[in-house]
């Protein structure tokens, strides 16, 4: 009840305000995320050397040569994303965690994990704001969704069933513009 309400948001309290801090930074100066493009390849290659050993499966679905992408948002998203995953199978057990990455046409980051699905009255709420769970109040999946979409891309609950619940970020030639990202001849 309230007790267990209370306890988790002072649990919660000093990510929070860190968070909340990284995101008025960001409101400060917008133009940054523009001038952080990384070629998709050393950012996947760089992922999968950050998370070696975590029994975690990274599938590479296709990475176009050249392709930039917006780093602080691709990072933000695949750590949160990851580090839920990750804490749900110390919660739940051991289940498998799969990464795919694509960006032969649009680009595209799915976490996906086995554990059980996320609840139903969670799931509609999860993206839209702050939602106490199990593991914490889903501010970090918030400001990513926040943060994708200023960006011209989506972040969304793309499956939510027990054994297969993941979350896809998402973005093509609508809403990031690919040829202003490739790198200069």
């Amino acid at each position: 009840g309230s007790d267990e309400l209370q306890a988790l948001m002072r649990r919660q309290l000093p990510l929070i305000a860190q968070r909340l801090q990284q995101t008025l930074d960001k409101l400060r100066a917008p133009a940054r995320d523009n001038a952080s493009l990384v070629p998709a390849q050393s950012w996947w290659r760089n992922l999968q050397r950050n998370y070696a050993g975590r029994n975690i499966e990274f599938r590479d679905g296709g990475i176009g040569t050249g392709v930039m992408l917006p780093r602080e948002l691709f990072d933000s998203a695949a750590d949160n994303l990851i580090q839920n995953a990750l804490g749900k199978r110390k919660q739940q057990g051991n289940f498998a965690i799969s990464v795919g990455f694509s960006c032969a046409e649009d680009l595209s980051l799915e976490v996906c994990d086995g554990g059980s699905a996320i609840a139903a009255t969670i799931a509609r709420e999860l993206l839209r704001g702050p939602v106490p769970s199990d593991s914490g109040l889903g501010i970090g999946l918030y400001q990513v969704a926040r943060h994708a979409e200023a960006s011209g891309f989506t972040l969304a609950l793309a499956h939510n069933a027990n054994g297969k619940v993941s979350f896809v970020l998402s973005g093509g030639p609508g809403g990031f513009d690919r040829a202003a990202a490739q790198p200069p001849d």
